[in-house]
């Protein structure tokens, strides 16, 4: 079962995910421009698509419950 305050705060960071993974892309894209090469459009588009993808799963997770990976921190111990 879920609580509003959860789903708001998982809502809220899955928006942070997705902002982060495209100022990684924007980064990258100015990286690319400063050393002189140009990124395809075709390589810009897979990019948004992997964000998407990433969302998406983020999302679905948050709804069912499953686990997503997690890089920093430990899991919370529910104590009943």
């Amino acid at each position: 079962m879920h609580t509003i305050g959860g789903i708001v705060l998982g809502i809220l960071n899955i928006g942070i995910v997705v902002c982060l993974l495209l100022l990684l892309g924007l980064c990258i894209q100015w990286l690319a421009k400063a050393f002189g090469y140009d990124l395809l459009p075709e390589m810009r588009k897979i990019w948004l698509l992997l964000v998407l993808l990433v969302a998406v799963y983020m999302l679905i997770a948050l709804f069912l419950g499953l686990p997503t990976v997690r890089i920093v921190g430990q899991a919370a111990v529910l104590l009943v």
